[in-house]
């Protein structure tokens, strides 16, 4: 089993079965909503209002500066995002969060909120993620965003700066992170932090791999980004499989392959 968590001998079997319910990457599936969960878990579905939406769209063209003050940058980023009157730490405690089925997600106190997130900086950049493999770097990311979260520095937004931050933090680290992919992906991530951060029964339930996956799957893509060129949309790349599954000709579908599109494109550039 992939989760990694801490049991008490009594319920061994029941924490079992309960991880091998979330311990699952989603699937391309019908029964699938948009975000790429499963139905029955429609209580832990996220996405970005438009408005905020639009707004880190704008803000990528122009992102706030990374600052060695990790609190006054991160206050920065929510203040971009969501306006003049953010940018302030929360300044109150959050009750317990349950998401279901037992599982609950407990945040810092807010008294702790400057010094557990100016702890969190301290590890990080002593970290050597320009000498860590691919793997590593991975791991690494995984814990900054949970443990982010699990701080909760903001009464809302706190998922928006954390991948907006986190982008540009760890572009200036030698990593590249698309934030287009978690913008698009945010049902994925909350469910991947809440989940790496929770307990059942008060004892520490630690699924880590959906979050880990995403992270994954996200520098892989920026990765392509940055060595391409020219990177067709997601909307374009759907388009082409569409349209090579309606396509029986062998010859048609060949002038259609993803790589030739992608090099059609590139000539034009170059020309």
């Amino acid at each position: 089993m992939k989760g990694e968590f801490i049991m008490g001998n009594k319920y061994d079997q029941a924490y079992e079965d309960f991880l091998k319910m979330f311990d699952r990457e989603p699937k391309m599936d019908p029964n699938l909503n948009y975000n790429g969960i499963l139905m029955e878990d429609q209580f832990l579905t996220i996405d970005i209002p438009e408005d905020t939406y639009i707004r880190m769209n704008e803000l990528k063209k122009d992102p706030p500066k990374i600052r060695d003050n990790f609190i006054a940058t991160l206050c920065t980023f929510h203040r971009e995002i969501y306006g003049e009157n953010a940018g302030q730490l929360r300044k109150k405690n959050f009750d317990a969060l349950d998401i279901g089925r037992g599982y609950v997600v407990r945040f810092e106190s807010y008294k702790n909120i400057a010094t557990e997130c100016n702890k969190l900086f301290k590890e990080i950049k002593m970290q050597p993620l320009e000498k860590l493999d691919f793997n590593q770097q991975v791991e690494k990311i995984t814990d900054f965003f949970s443990e982010l979260w699990r701080i909760h520095p903001f009464e809302k937004g706190n998922e928006e700066v954390i991948v907006f931050y986190g982008c540009e933090y760890f572009k200036t680290r030698g990593i590249n992170l698309s934030l287009d992919h978690f913008m698009n992906n945010m049902g994925r991530l909350w469910r991947g932090l809440a989940f790496n951060n929770g307990e059942v029964l008060r004892l520490e339930v630690k699924s880590p791999v959906l979050l880990r996956n995403l992270i994954k799957e996200n520098m892989l893509i920026a990765k392509e980004q940055n060595n391409e060129r020219t990177v067709l949309s997601l909307k374009d790349y759907k388009n082409y499989i569409n349209n090579a599954k309606l396509n029986k000709n062998e010859n048609t579908h060949k002038e259609k392959s993803w790589d030739n599109i992608k090099n059609k494109n590139n000539d034009t550039m170059n020309r």
